[in-house]
């Protein structure tokens, strides 16, 4: 495995780091087997999403190589609260606008200071978060294919994440004035991300499988009232 976050201060600056050999050539052969599985009735739409509770997903997020890149970032104290599965190819194409990712996964809705307004999506409850809040949670895209400008373009404004939550005319100006950087990360790799980098799937111009598993760590308990819709 790398030297984990092998510069932690390029991360603290960009919002963003692409990591090598975070999995083995038996792990990605594992998921691989349960991404076609788990997308072969919902391909239409790229992913299945909510699968922390899968034994395979579970075991993926307690893995040594794993939670040493999300302590590294948070602390001893980090745990995982959320799981996706992706297949991003050209026939089943995937667009974003420019967006930070500013809600949580919680069990119910509660009146509690600093959270809201509250949405339901795919069954799952979620809540606009207050920034010290996001800032102690951190994405991770685990890739067993490969990612590449010529596959699925997840890419980033660096840096945009020190501005915390920003409304739709700061976004644009930012989008406007500062340099795309496109994700590239090797078959096992892994990509960290804060929630408040600005991001963006661009459409995926390969048809060759482009798989990856997404985890989300955090590392600090919701206040009174609300709970982690999941939690490893």
């Amino acid at each position: 495995m790398l030297s984990v976050l092998g510069n932690q201060t390029s991360f603290a600056i960009d919002g963003f780091q692409c990591l090598d050999r975070v999995l083995t050539e038996a792990h990605i052969e594992e998921l691989q087997r349960l991404v076609d599985r788990g997308l072969k009735h919902t391909f239409a739409v790229s992913g299945t999403k909510g699968i922390l509770r899968i034994p395979v997903i579970s075991r993926l997020a307690g893995q040594p190589e794993v939670r040493q890149i999300a302590t590294t970032l948070l602390g001893s104290t980090a745990f995982c609260v959320r799981a996706n599965l992706y297949n991003f190819s050209s026939t089943c194409a995937r667009s974003e606008p420019w967006h930070q990712d500013t809600a949580l996964p919680v069990k119910d809705a509660a009146a509690v200071p600093g959270f809201g307004p509250f949405s339901l999506v795919d069954g799952v409850r979620w809540v606009r978060a207050p920034e010290n809040f996001l800032l102690a949670t951190v994405t991770m895209f685990l890739s067993l294919d490969g990612l590449s400008t010529d596959s699925a373009g997840l890419c980033f404004i660096a840096g945009t994440h020190q501005s915390l939550i920003l409304d739709d005319r700061e976004r644009m100006a930012l989008v406007t004035e500062l340099p795309t950087t496109f994700a590239q990360i090797h078959r096992g790799g892994a990509l960290v991300m804060s929630p408040l980098v600005l991001h963006r799937f661009q459409p995926v111009l390969s048809s060759k499988p482009c798989r990856h598993v997404e985890l989300t760590f955090a590392a600090c308990e919701l206040p009174d009232g609300l709970e982690w819709n999941e939690r490893i």
